[in-house]
């Protein structure tokens, strides 16, 4: 799937003020390519690794995934500390996370 933003939308509306004339409305509209984006789903972990690979997605938290994966958003520090993250608001899309089993 591809993700594409506006990059432009403009309308015009002309109006005549005289009764001769004719009104005449235009719009355009540009969007711009900005790569794709995987759905948000598990990805299968390489054999020997432990836990499942997870894609973040636009707007994700790691206590948003925690709930997904275990349904309980406060077992966020796990997914943290598996993935070496110090900062667990510095998720971007498209980042795999290895999400392990809890304990």
């Amino acid at each position: 799937m591809s993700l594409r933003r506006m990059a432009a939308l403009a309308a015009v509306f002309l109006f005549a003020l005289a009764p001769s004339a004719s009104a005449r409305p235009t719009s355009g509209l540009s969007l711009v390519n900005v790569g794709s984006f995987a759905t948000p789903m598990d990805v299968a972990a390489p054999s020997g690794e432990t836990g499942r690979l997870y894609v973040v997605q636009r707007a994700d938290t790691l206590a948003h995934i925690a709930a997904l994966k275990y349904d309980d958003p406060r077992q966020w520090r796990a997914i943290a500390d598996q993935n070496h993250l110090t900062d667990p608001l510095d998720l971007q899309p498209g980042m795999v996370l290895d999400v392990p089993p809890i304990r």
